[in-house]
C-alpha cells in the first residue's frame, strides 16, 4: 500500500509536493521521480491541471522522457511552458514566500527517465527515492550527497515495495537477461519456436531486456503501435530496435494487457510461441534460496525473476551506506506497520526471518 501522501514531513518544503497530486492546496511546486500510474495519482484531475493556468508561479518538475511522456497523454493538460526539466545531478532553486529549496536530481535506475530527488532547505537534507534500484557503488558517483566527505541526510524517503523477508534477494538485471538468452537458444534448439512473446509487467520499465536481446541475437523488437507512439519511439537508446512491422521479426514485445495489436502473430495458434513473463513477486525467499530464477508453467511459458525495484537485501545496503537519521516508507505492506518496516530496513541482516512478517 502506497503510505505517501505527496508531502514532506520536515520544515521548509511546505510548497513541495511528489508523485501525488490530490491534495494541492498552497502548493507550487510539484515533482515527478517517473511515468507510472501508481505515482500519479491526481495529475489527470481539471482542478489539478487549473492551477497551472491561473496561477503564474506555479511549476511541475520531472526529466524529459517524463516530460514527454505527458505531453503525449490524452488526459494530462499541464502546458508545456509550465513543464521544468530537470537533468541530473544539476540543482535548482525554488523560492517562495522567502524560503529557498534547493533540489536536485539523481539516477534512480527504475525506467527510462526515472530520478531520486534531493531536497534541502532550513529544515534539513532529505532523499526522496521514488522507485529505484541502486546500489552503494551507484551512489559514490553522486557527489551531491557528500558533505565534507561523508553523506548526511536527515532523512530518505524510501521505496519499500520489497521490504519484506520473502523478497530478501533478486537476481541483477544482467543476471535475468543471461537467464533469458539461454532460455531462447535452448528452446530455439528443442523446439521449433515461431517467436518470442514477451508479457511485461507495465507498458515501460524494461528496456534494458528490449536492448540486450538486440545487441545478442541482431533482430529488431516488435511493439505495438500503440506502445511504440506513445512510449517506445520517445525513448531515445531504443530509436533502431524496435518495430511495428510485424514481418521484421520474430521478438515481440506487443502482448500487454490492452491487447491493441492485431492482427499478431503470438495469438494464432498454428504458431508455436515462446512466452516469457519478467516478473518480481512471484519469487519469494524459498526460490531465490534455492537460486531458481525462472519457473516453467507450462511447454513454452516461463516466469522469470527481474526486478526494477531493490530487494530487501539491497535496501539494507543502502541505508547502511547512507545512515540516515531517519526512514520513511513510502510503501507499507498488508498487515505491516511503518515501524515493522523500518525495523525490517535496519536490522534485516542482524536478524533471522520472522515468520510472523507478512
Amino acid at each position: 500500500m502506497n503510505a505517501f501522501n505527496g508531502k514532506l514531513d520536515e520544515d521548509g518544503f511546505q510548497f513541495c509536493r511528489i508523485d501525488h497530486f490530490e491534495d494541492f492546496e498552497g502548493a507550487k511546486a510539484f515533482f515527478l521521480t517517473h511515468f507510472h500510474r501508481d505515482h500519479m495519482h491526481g495529475i489527470s484531475s481539471s482542478a489539478f491541471n487549473q492551477i497551472f493556468k491561473e496561477q503564474s508561479d506555479v511549476f511541475f518538475y520531472c526529466s524529459e522522457i517524463t516530460k514527454t511522456f505527458i505531453e503525449r497523454d490524452p488526459e494530462i493538460h499541464i502546458p508545456s511552458e509550465k513543464i521544468y526539466l530537470l537533468e541530473k545531478d544539476e540543482s535548482v532553486f525554488i523560492i517562495h514566500d522567502n524560503i529557498c529549496v534547493k533540489v536536485t536530481p539523481l539516477r534512480a535506475g527504475h525506467c527510462p527517465g526515472s530520478l531520486m530527488f534531493l531536497f534541502e532547505s532550513y529544515g534539513g537534507r532529505v532523499l526522496y527515492t521514488g522507485d529505484f534500484r541502486l546500489s552503494p557503488k551507484d551512489l559514490e558517483k553522486s557527489e551531491v550527497l557528500f558533505e565534507d566527505g561523508h553523506v548526511k541526510l536527515n532523512n530518505v524517503y524510501l521505496d519499500t515495495t520489497f521490504a519484506n523477508p520473502f523478497y530478501a534477494s533478486f537476481p541483477t538485471r544482467e543476471a535475468s537477461f543471461n537467464i533469458i538468452k539461454e532460455m531462447i537458444r535452448r528452446s530455439k534448439k528443442l523446439s521449433d519456436i515461431s517467436y518470442i512473446a514477451f508479457l511485461p509487467p507495465a507498458s515501460v520499465g524494461i528496456e534494458y531486456l528490449m536492448i540486450e536481446l538486440y545487441k545478442t541475437f541482431s533482430k529488431l523488437i516488435h511493439v505495438s503501435d500503440y506502445s511504440y507512439h506513445r512510449f517506445h519511439s520517445l525513448i531515445q537508446p531504443l530509436e533502431n530496435i524496435i518495430t511495428t512491422d510485424i514481418s521484421l521479426t520474430d521478438m515481440h514485445f506487443c502482448s500487454f494487457k490492452r491487447g491493441d495489436c492485431n492482427p499478431c502473430p503470438i495469438k494464432v495458434d498454428k504458431y508455436k510461441v515462446l512466452k516469457i513473463k519478467p516478473s518480481a513477486l512471484y519469487f519469494d525467499v524459498d526460490r531465490s534460496e534455492q537460486n531458481e530464477f525462472y519457473v516453467q508453467e507450462e511447454e513454452c511459458f516461463f516466469r522469470v525473476a527481474y526486478s526494477s525495484h531493490c530487494s530487501l537485501n539491497e535496501l539494507n545496503d543502502f541505508i547502511i551506506y547512507l545512515q540516515p537519521e531517519k526512514i520513511t516508507p513510502l510503501v507499507i505492506g498488508n498487515d505491516c506497520t511503518k515501524e515493522m518496516v523500518i525495523d525490517m530496513v535496519l536490522n534485516w541482516k542482524n536478524n533471522e526471518i520472522d515468520s510472523n512478517f507478512n
